[in-house]
């Protein structure tokens, strides 16, 4: 499937497609059909994306899951997760509105969560960056004084400021209450709008994918 070329614009003021970002085990298939509001993706490890879309309330919302393994990939632009990471963008076309990144509560931020910011950047760019917002989830598995404690810490902060979206936070219940999923959703329009209704299409990518070729190649003369 193509990529649709052109920066584009949202489609309708009711549509929403969001790409899911994560590690593997982060809980993005379970946010994803709590936000969905039905079993739309399978709960199991999957090395291929996919996407599912619902009526929200009055919207139509898209969500591309993407594999959690294409995070893992130690190089900056190895082509079989470089092509996977192509077709689920397609999946979003005429391109996506924001990434959504997930990262679990509960433990310590990961090395990969970290690592996260970097991963965007050179696989999608700075603008994806920019319309990317950090979703924390199973804000239930911890007390007030250890989100206080976590939100504190030096790499969480990091990690949020260099995400344009900012931050929010989820339980990880397979069920979400409507007035924690009409705040996020209102959380992404905020994003959407400051985007000036912006598209991430293919060009972006394309680009991104071709920075990181140059500056290997330069690297390696």
């Amino acid at each position: 499937m193509a990529l649709s070329n052109g920066s584009g614009r949202a489609s309708g003021p009711h549509d929403l497609r969001l790409v899911l970002l994560g590690q593997p085990g982060s809980g993005k298939t379970t946010t994803a059909n709590a936000i969905l509001g039905r079993h739309a993706f399978e709960e199991q490890e999957t090395t291929r994306g996919s996407v599912q879309t619902s009526d929200v309330g009055e919207r139509r919302v898209s969500l591309i899951d993407t594999p959690g393994c294409l995070m893992v990939s130690s190089s900056s632009d190895d082509r079989p997760s470089g092509n996977e990471l192509e077709r689920c963008l397609s999946m979003a076309a005429p391109g996506p509105h924001a990434f959504l990144l997930v990262v679990p509560l509960g433990k310590p931020l990961s090395e990969g969560d970290v690592r996260a910011v970097e991963w965007i950047k050179q696989r999608l760019g700075e603008e994806a960056l920019r319309t990317t917002v950090v979703l924390f989830t199973g804000r239930e598995k911890v007390t007030r004084r250890e989100w206080d404690h976590f939100l504190s810490q030096q790499e969480v902060q990091g990690l949020i400021r260099s995400c344009g979206g900012g931050y929010h936070t989820v339980n990880s219940k397979a069920e979400m209450e409507p007035c924690h999923l009409m705040k996020l959703l209102e959380k992404m329009d905020a994003v959407v709008e400051r985007s000036g209704g912006e598209l991430y299409a293919t060009d972006k990518f394309l680009e991104a994918r071709r920075k990181v070729k140059v500056e290997e190649e330069e690297t390696d003369g």
